[in-house]
């Protein structure tokens, strides 16, 4: 099966997550995290800087990826022609300026994590993996804080 490289950008202000429209397909009209395909002889990195340049501006983009991960595409898909997988590769971003999504993306919200589950079925599979994730280390850093705290001082 034919593996095809991809990024996704995590860009998280004030506790919320930035999601995009989609106005192309796969997935027209559904939510999901600025990202798209590594183009030819590009590295992963400047496929993540080039895509927040194009999806949404005003993003910068932190250091190496946090997180990467293999999904399968085109199972429930229509318009995809073939079954494939991607690799996903998530790059933390940071608020640079103002948020102005291009010319493939819509409107875009902030989700605060509270209303994940009231958004969830209108955000794309590999977008909630990817929050998924991200939320789940929250609690894990969560967890930790609280141990930490609770230890015994010297």
């Amino acid at each position: 099966m034919e593996i095809h490289k991809t990024v996704g950008l995590l860009v998280v202000e004030k506790g919320k997550i930035l999601l995009i429209e989609r106005l192309n397909e796969p997935s027209i009209g559904m939510l999901a995290l600025p990202g798209g395909h590594v183009d030819g002889g590009e590295t992963v990195k400047e496929a993540a800087v080039r895509e927040a340049h194009e999806e949404v501006n005003g993003v910068e983009v932190v250091g190496n990826p946090v997180h990467v991960f293999n999904h399968d595409v085109g199972e429930n898909e229509s318009n995809c022609p073939e079954k494939h997988k991607h690799e996903c590769y998530v790059f933390a971003c940071k608020v640079s300026g103002n948020i102005v999504t291009g010319s493939d993306a819509g409107k875009f919200i902030w989700l605060d994590p509270r209303d994940f589950q009231k958004y969830g079925p209108k955000i794309t599979d590999s977008s909630q993996e990817i929050i998924r994730w991200y939320l789940d280390q929250l609690g894990k850093l969560s967890c930790m804080s609280d141990t930490i705290s609770s230890l015994p001082g010297e």
